[in-house]
């Protein structure tokens, strides 16, 4: 009976795993991106064009290096330090109306519009185009009284924006995306994927706004910038994360989920797109320094086609010319497919969600192995009595509505019972030739990776399989069965030999005098442990 309850649990879990496998094969595919504004940086030291190079780059020694752009959201700093405009203080205006340098035009009825407010700050726009864009992510993104207003100065008009916004929340606001840079882009046939920075005022019209058009420009994916998601501390953040989720699933965009940057909220909106979501690994600049390249181009080797990243973005030397940072991405594209995974396509992790039979039968499987596990280890009364009361909770559990809690469980319950009950199945107490010591060894390798099997039954479902949700008894897993083992090698060896009292050996022992010897020994052993662990 036991071994058919395994047996039913390992079929259950292998149709899950072939689903997985199936799903995974056809997800197969990383889209290798550099930043928009690193390209142009990359460019500028060339002397070349920005169209010019990632013409280079799509056709480097006949092959395509660049498959996709990460394009994130430039704030009024940035616009700043571009020179496209200026930020001054109501009384820097002030000053230079005083100097009979500007003439103030009146835009409205505002006091704002017709007098300079000096707690204001002045956005100074190169031209009327760019005024209007700001003005219009001021007044829709913030709650900020926010108004147009001109300066005449000679022949020339100013363009500008007076806004009651503080100067380090106007630096920090992203203002939408230049369309000639999209334009850019989408001529190169390039995949766009964008990182949204956060605002104040989050609402179905804001939301809109800031999403607006970018569908018609080659956007294949959509994040956050910052490390928490806009609206997360609002009150109606439930109902805001329910609008970035439909907003998403209308443009057909899954969410980006940056490797290594957790971001508060976006397992929320995560979970109302059924985790409908495309994981990044990126590499910083301080990494960059850090690393060799070679540990580099390894890195996102593991991270393509162990992690199954959907996007790659690298990070390219800024000491290096666009011919050697070539040469650089080229490795990373190699290491990327000799390992068997495709670039230039975006992989997204397959729809798969926890089936309650599956994780049912897997659950009468764990604890049928529980059985002969606690009836080597002498609980021949209670043998049958806790697997029992342990595979009826899992089910409660499961038809409760708690498949979560289930699964976590469940899979913890299976990484510690079989790789223990493979060791104490197939561990001999006599010597064995090399062949019989070999073959216990795949013994005991087999009946782990029953476990092992189990576990991908039951945690197959898509948030597990995108990193949103985590399996956390790894460490666990890992620690319980050698601390089992140790117990019942002891039990075997001394108690069951001698036929003490367990209680009066573990007195005996305990009461022993501690020699500097053990101490050391002790130490070693605990970094063995930690070693190991980590």
């Amino acid at each position: 009976v036991l071994f058919l309850a395994i047996l039913l649990g390992i079929i259950a879990s292998f149709t899950v795993f072939i689903q997985r496998w199936q799903g995974e094969k056809e997800a197969n595919q990383t889209i290798l991106t550099l930043e928009w504004t690193q390209l142009k940086d990359v460019a500028a030291r060339q002397g070349m064009s920005v169209d010019e190079a990632i013409a280079y780059l799509q056709d480097y020694e006949g092959k395509n290096l660049l498959n996709g752009v990460v394009y994130k959201e430039p704030s009024l700093s940035d616009l700043k330090s571009a020179g496209t405009l200026d930020i001054l203080t109501g009384y820097e205006v002030s000053q230079q109306m005083n100097a009979g340098d500007w003439d103030l035009v009146e835009a409205g009825t505002d006091e704002a519009a017709r007098t300079i407010m000096t707690q204001y700050n002045y956005i100074i726009c190169s031209e009327k185009t760019v005024q209007q864009e700001i003005y219009s992510n001021l007044a829709i993104k913030t709650y900020a009284n926010t108004n147009l207003i001109q300066f005449q100065s000679g022949n020339s008009t100013i363009y500008a924006v007076a806004t009651s916004l503080p100067y380090n929340d106007l630096m920090s606001l992203g203002v939408g995306y230049p369309q000639a840079d999209l334009e850019t882009i989408k001529n190169h046939g390039l995949n766009v994927v964008i990182q949204v920075r956060s605002w104040p005022k989050v609402d179905q019209e804001s939301i809109d706004f800031v999403f607006r058009d970018l569908a018609d420009y080659g956007v294949v994916a959509a994040g956050f910038n910052d490390a928490e998601l806009p609206g997360t501390s609002q009150e109606n953040w439930g109902e805001v994360s329910k609008l970035f989720a439909e907003k998403f699933q209308e443009q057909g965009w899954p969410l980006l989920m940056a490797e290594f940057f957790s971001q508060k909220g976006l397992s929320a909106v995560a979970s109302k797109m059924d985790y409908e979501v495309v994981r990044m690994h990126p590499v910083s600049e301080a990494e960059l320094a850090k690393y060799s390249m070679d540990q580099i181009v390894d890195r996102f080797q593991l991270a393509a086609n162990e992690r199954s990243m959907g996007i790659a973005l690298v990070r390219v030397y800024s000491k290096l010319s666009l011919e050697d940072n070539a040469a650089f991405l080229n490795d990373v594209a190699t290491a990327i497919t000799e390992k068997g995974r495709d670039l230039g396509g975006m992989g997204v992790a397959p729809d798969m969600q926890p089936k309650t039979w599956v994780m049912a039968l897997a659950a009468l499987a764990i604890a049928a192995g529980a059985v002969p596990l606690l009836a080597r280890f002498g609980f021949k009364q209670w043998s049958l009595v806790l697997p029992a009361v342990g595979f009826l909770a899992a089910l409660a559990l499961l038809l409760l509505g708690k498949a979560g809690l289930a699964q976590k469980l469940l899979g913890l319950a299976a990484v510690v019972i079989y790789p223990t009950l493979g060791v104490v199945y197939f561990a001999k107490e006599k010597p064995q030739n090399l062949l019989h010591a070999i073959l216990s060894l795949l013994a005991m390798t087999g009946v782990s990776l029953i476990g092992a099997l189990f576990v991908v039954g039951m945690l197959s479902s898509r948030n597990y399989m995108t990193g949103t949700l985590v399996f956390s008894g790894v460490k666990i897993g890992q620690l319980i069965p050698l601390v089992v083992l140790a117990i019942y090698f002891w039990y075997k060896t001394t108690i069951k030999q001698t036929g003490e009292n367990l209680l009066l050996v573990a007195d005996r022992v305990v009461r022993r005098p501690v020699t500097i010897g053990l101490i050391c020994l002790g130490v070693i052993a605990l970094g063995i442990l930690a070693l190991f662990m980590l």
